[in-house]
């Protein structure tokens, strides 16, 4: 992000920022650019710089920024360079509330909270918070594993023998002792699983996330996986379909909502615009929390994003799901047939355009809405046809995955002829090209169907032999 022309870099950071969220090591970079100059306009940015991802040097600085001591990371210790005191740069109320945030942010982050939890703490001191609060407060730090838990308990033992008379000690120290022993137990449960995490492989820190488990722990490793691995579509994936299930699972306590599923899904996008996966994520969870045309405006634009365009196979699977979306919205508000006919025309030509190569899907997808909800069988078999005749040349070259989605495609047609009530030769022959077409592997399985329909038609048993002795 340098540049000769040093005037042009707020531009750029802003006009990256617009596409993809800036890496945590650039903040500091931008957040300078406008401390000396527009102290408001850098708190704004210290402010955004928390919201990507969870990193605990970025809380760190924000918070050191609230506090009056500059977007900055002081090292403490004999070598360190002299501290700032603490000037705070907002009201009372809005401080506290950034301080809570932050606390609460990083509790759970195993590794990352305690310098945070040391800064808040020291800046309580300093202000004359009350021994009564400052135990509290160790106190309830006890019960969080962390990394330097051990440290923590000693230095609450120094305290209370400098705030709390002699006679006291022993009784308060025994009951921390009793919280401070569950918790190590926990921490060093913790401590296992963070030796497996390591910053090559995403699984590593996925690995132990259970869906069903209801955990701010989880929350948070979740969050480091994909702050750790930003373009990962499998640690935002893995996170989604956790909120989901705890959504889903939480609907009554509105612990964790669909808004928060949306909200996940919106900061995916921003790292992997190209996933069709995370898309068809926002718009489920969308249906559930946002009115119907608020769904169709966000799934059309994003339809035009410029990387789910250069991604045409990804473009096909969000087509189906927009495509999804209507035939849902046509089942349950009665959509007018013409909108639902419109769109269906739409799609077709958006995958000619931008996805040629991978348009089957949508063409059996489109062919099937008109054969049930816009009730129109001889345009979709002139559809299934047509697109099937097209794709036939293309088989020499296609993948396997390809050649199963053609194969597919032969027996959602022979399924429609079959309800359809067509000539059975006509059957016969849809069914015997979905097993040709298809990939080894899954021949066995077209068979089966196909045999499974010529036993239901009354085929002689010779016939059925026949068809397993060739396949």
């Amino acid at each position: 992000m340098r540049t000769g022309s040093p005037e042009l870099l707020p531009d750029a950071y802003a006009n990256f920022q617009e596409h993809m969220p800036i890496p945590s090591a650039f903040w500091p970079e931008y957040v300078g650019l406008f401390e000396d100059s527009d102290q408001e306009k850098a708190l704004e940015l210290a402010a955004e710089s928390v919201e990507d991802y969870l990193i605990p040097e970025l809380w760190e600085r924000y918070v050191n920024m609230v506090l009056g001591r500059g977007y900055k990371i002081y090292e403490y210790g004999p070598q360190s360079d002299e501290v700032p005191p603490f000037k705070p740069i907002m009201s009372e109320a809005d401080l506290e509330a950034v301080l809570q945030r932050a606390l609460g942010r990083l509790r759970w982050h195993f590794t990352g909270s305690s310098r945070i939890w040391n800064l808040v703490l020291a800046y309580r001191i300093s202000t004359g918070t009350t021994p009564e609060a400052i135990k509290t407060m160790y106190l309830e730090r006890l019960q969080t594993p962390h990394s330097d838990i051990e440290e923590t308990f000693s230095r609450f033992s120094s305290f209370i023998t400098q705030n709390e008379a002699p006679d006291q000690y022993e009784k308060i120290m025994v009951a921390a002792n009793k919280t401070y022993q569950l918790t190590l137990q926990r921490t060093e449960a913790m401590r296992r699983s963070e030796s497996h995490r390591t910053a090559e492989n995403v699984y590593s820190w996925l690995r132990g996330v259970s869906l069903a488990d209801t955990t701010a722990e989880q929350l948070t490793v979740l969050e480091r996986a994909v702050a750790q691995f930003p373009v990962s579509e499998e640690a935002w994936c893995k996170y989604i379909r956790y909120l989901k299930k705890q959504a889903a699972k939480l609907r009554h306590s509105r612990e964790i909502r669909y808004e928060d599923v949306i909200s996940v899904c919106r900061r995916g996008l921003r790292n992997c615009p190209h996933s069709s996966t995370i898309w068809l994520h926002l718009a489920r969870a969308m249906e559930r929390a946002a009115p119907a045309d608020e769904v169709r405006d966000e799934l059309y634009a994003l339809l035009e994003h410029k990387a789910l365009l250069q991604a045409p196979q990804e473009y096909t699977k969000s087509i189906t799901g927009l495509l999804d979306f209507e035939r849902r919205q046509f089942g349950l508000q009665g959509t007018n047939a013409g909108g639902l006919e419109a769109l269906v025309n739409l799609a077709l030509e958006q995958c000619k355009a931008v996805a040629p190569d991978y348009a089957l899907p949508v063409i059996t997808y489109c062919a099937q809405i008109r054969m049930e909800e816009l009730a129109s069988p001889k345009k979709a078999m002139e559809l299934y046809e047509s697109g099937l005749a097209a794709e036939k040349k293309r088989l020499k070259l296609a993948s396997v995955d390809f050649q199963d989605t053609i194969a597919g495609a032969w027996s959602d047609y022979a399924r429609f002829l079959t309800r359809h009530q067509q000539p059975g030769g006509k059957i016969a022959a849809a069914w015997k090209r979905a097993s040709s077409e298809s990939s080894t592997p899954s021949r066995i399985f077209f068979v089966q169907q196909w045999l499974e329909w010529e036993s239901q038609s009354g085929v002689d048993v010779g016939r059925v032999e026949e068809l397993v002795d060739e396949y």
